[in-house]
């Protein structure tokens, strides 16, 4: 019940976590964008690489690097 969660939650994180699991990425990938963190900029990523977005993925990818750079998952 992803969808249902994402409707309830304030928080615009846990939305497009919620968002992201039921497979609606363009919705995630618009409220990850709003979070500037590595964590966001990571999230972000992934949520436009599943939009098959790929070079708009890379770079939120290295965006997230220049913020943290030991975030693994990333690179």
């Amino acid at each position: 019940k992803y969808q249902e969660a994402a409707d309830r939650f304030q928080d615009p994180n846990w939305q497009g976590v919620a968002q992201y699991r039921a497979g609606d990425y363009e919705e995630a990938a618009q409220k990850f964008s709003q979070d500037k963190t590595a964590n966001g900029r990571y999230n972000y990523a992934n949520a436009l690489a599943q939009q098959q977005k790929f070079s708009e993925a890379v770079k939120s990818y290295n965006e997230a690097l220049k913020l943290k750079p030991d975030l693994a998952d990333a690179e």
